[in-house]
């Protein structure tokens, strides 16, 4: 992180991973500017003036914000998920940024007892995986059409201080399963967790 140069714009900033992400920028000296839906809503195309002014060829624009499982599996949380990258990617039409970087989900690969690695194909299901996955296409294409580097993380479970939704470790089922070597080190052991009526999340060790 030391060795970032110029701005960062974090989208989602008061989320679990952009707020940990800010700190760290914080921390390592980087500006770094963010944003929650307080300060910009991306579902409304009309709030992303509020970028106009910070936005510039070498910015670094991170798209970490997404409604999460644990706020439902719906048609609704699907279609906020996806509006959110389309508003972003109609926005960024005609301008130019540094390099984009979008936070997705190791969801998009579903859930199964066999290592996931770069090669392994996406199985979305249900509504977040789904819309994590739209979102990753959407972000590409814009990426493409400005010519922009563009990142794609498919996060795991990430747990830590300050993470508000209901630890997993209440969880009435557990299932083994492995991490993806290649981006988290060789393969571990892992398991998945959930308490009834939420969604399934992984941890490794």
């Amino acid at each position: 992180m030391s060795a970032m140069s110029g701005r960062v714009v974090i989208l989602g900033a008061s989320g679990f991973l952009g707020r940990a992400l800010h700190g760290v920028l914080m921390r390592d000296g980087v500006e770094v500017i963010g944003h929650s839906s307080r300060t910009l809503d991306l579902t409304r195309p009309d709030a992303f003036s509020a970028l106009d002014s910070v936005l510039t060829p070498e910015t670094v624009l991170v798209l970490a914000s997404a409604l999460t499982p644990d706020r439902g599996q719906t048609p609704a949380t699907f279609l906020a998920n996806t509006t959110m990258a389309t508003n972003l990617a109609a926005y960024l039409e005609g301008r130019r940024v540094g390099s984009l970087i979008y936070l997705g989900s190791d969801a998009v690969y579903g859930f199964g007892d066999e290592a996931v690695t770069e090669d392994t194909s996406v199985a979305p299901t249900g509504y977040y995986a789904l819309g994590k996955y739209a979102a990753e296409r959407v972000m590409d294409c814009a990426a493409r059409a400005s010519s922009v580097p563009l990142l794609v993380l498919r996060v795991t479970g990430v747990y830590g201080p300050g993470e508000a939704r209901k630890s997993a470790t209440t969880s009435s089922s557990t299932t083994s399963r492995r991490s993806r070597p290649g981006c988290c080190g060789p393969a571990r052991r892992a398991s998945t967790t959930w308490p009834p009526g939420r969604a399934a999340r992984s941890r490794t060790w």
